[in-house]
């Protein structure tokens, strides 16, 4: 059997040249279009000017192995003392992380983005060719800029990338990539973030690692005999290896749904395993994106927007229930708000199992070499698996010390503008109905607000 694999840190081979990044330090007055000061270590200050035009969306360089806008920590130069003092340390440089970043720079504060990888939106360069965003552009956006008007409307994974590159361009966000968070801990006013090469001190810590950092792995029984390989859909790219193979994709969330979808449309002959009951959601209703309707009730309870979402999914539920479909008892926005997950969006999937053409099953009991039994102890035969069994958050291992700041799922108690501990802020860990992007937008504003008052503290020396 092949080991089971999934996205991590190291996967992209350090840049053999590291760029000299400069730290653009703002005034608290800063506006778009301003001067901007850069500072560089060891040199005199220089003035120049550039116009920055919040919205304005331009297309960044050609990617690279490395990506954009990150360089790693061995060898590289972070422009700006390390004895500077910062209001803010933001730990991760996916979308959340970028738009806290942006946020501050707007304020005027000054701080540091760590990423464990070695380029920024890392988790996004690994997903599957064919994503698309499943809340439409306009709901989508990271504050301050824009998409393109040439974007339709559900933003594909690259150029959401070009996106997010030409956000951390526009913003000038520099994050200190190769580095992971080891602990987090209060000292005096301050929190201290311990990386594995640097010690940072600052007022404020804001952790926007998001709530899918680590994949969640099945340990069935059997499993190290299945002779074929066995995916996480955090490793999954396209169909291509799968065609005319049998391939049994494990977990009825979007990203499953989508796999499943994209491995028929492959050629491969595709199985779809499903534990339980599920809340199915289109993307959008009569041509109208679902956020549109949803966004205005949610300040609404729940169960009122639930009620509204029944004419929505009640067709996508017709011709299913034969097929062993239950719908969960409460709708999507309590399971949001209760339980902590968003409903299947349906971009296909439910159409080819209407009509068989992607095969269900219930939920995988053992394994036996290339024989899955099944928890209705039916079994076949397959040859690879693809498991899109979720994440699990890791932010709760940087607090040893307090584990009160977490619930039993590991998610913080507190997030977006509400500290969860004096000056410790979370950020892409509230799920809702509403858009996690959309989300991760208004908590970043938040958490912004919050810390620009907070007096600048003093950064550990570094590598």
């Amino acid at each position: 059997m092949r080991p089971v694999a999934w996205a991590k840190p190291g996967d992209i081979p350090t840049p053999g040249l590291t760029a000299l990044l400069c730290k653009i330090a703002l005034s608290p007055s800063w506006t778009p279009g301003a001067a901007l000061r850069p500072t560089i270590a060891g040199a005199r200050l220089l003035t120049v000017t550039a116009t920055v035009t919040v919205g304005d969306f331009r297309e960044p360089r050609p990617r690279t192995a490395s990506g954009l806008y990150g360089a790693a920590h061995a060898g590289a130069l972070v422009c700006g003392p390390m004895d500077a003092a910062l209001d803010a340390v933001v730990l991760g440089a996916g979308p959340a992380g970028l738009a806290v970043a942006a946020c501050l720079r707007g304020g005027g504060s000054s701080f540091e983005v760590i990423e464990r990888a070695h380029r920024l939106a890392e988790s996004w360069y690994s997903r599957y060719d064919s994503l698309r965003l499943h809340t439409d552009k306009r709901h989508s956006e990271l504050p301050g800029m824009t998409f393109p008007n040439r974007y339709p409307r559900y933003v594909p994974r690259d150029q959401y990338l070009d996106y997010l590159e030409a956000f951390a361009q526009r913003f000038d966000i520099h994050p200190r990539c190769g580095e992971e968070a080891v602990s987090a801990r209060r000292v005096g006013d301050s929190w201290e973030l311990q990386t594995d090469s640097t010690a940072y001190r600052a007022r404020n810590l804001v952790v926007a690692t998001g709530h899918a950092s680590r994949p969640n792995l099945p340990d069935w029984p059997g499993l190290d005999s299945f002779d074929g390989p066995v995916v996480h859909s955090s490793r999954y790219r396209n169909p291509l290896p799968y065609a005319g193979k049998r391939v049994l994709v494990v977990g009825f969330g979007s990203s499953g749904g989508e796999i499943a979808k994209d491995l028929y449309g492959g050629g491969a002959r595709t199985t779809l395993s499903v534990r339980g009951p599920v809340n199915l959601m289109p993307r959008q209703f009569l041509g109208i994106p679902l956020m549109y309707m949803a966004v205005p009730l949610s300040r609404a309870p729940a169960a009122i927007v639930d009620a509204t979402t029944v004419p929505m999914s009640a067709s996508l539920y017709r011709g299913l229930k034969h097929l062993g479909f239950q719908k969960l008892p409460y709708g999507p926005f309590t399971q949001a708000e209760e339980h902590g997950q968003v409903p299947v969006i349906d971009t296909g999937i439910v159409s080819l199992l209407r009509k068989q053409l992607v095969s269900k099953k219930p939920g995988v009991a053992r394994i036996d070499g290339d024989l899955v039994v099944f928890d209705d102890g039916s079994s076949e035969q397959f040859d690879a698996l693809i498991l899109a069994t979720g994440y699990k958050p890791s932010a709760s291992l940087l607090f040893p010390e307090d584990p009160t700041l977490f619930d039993g799922r590991g998610l913080p108690r507190s997030f977006g503008g509400k500290p969860a501990a004096e000056g410790l802020f979370f950020c892409g860990f509230h799920v809702v109905g509403t858009g996690m992007l959309r989300e991760i937008s208004l908590e970043a504003r938040e958490i912004a607000d919050r810390t620009k008052a907070n007096t600048p503290s003093v950064a550990l020396a570094g590598s």
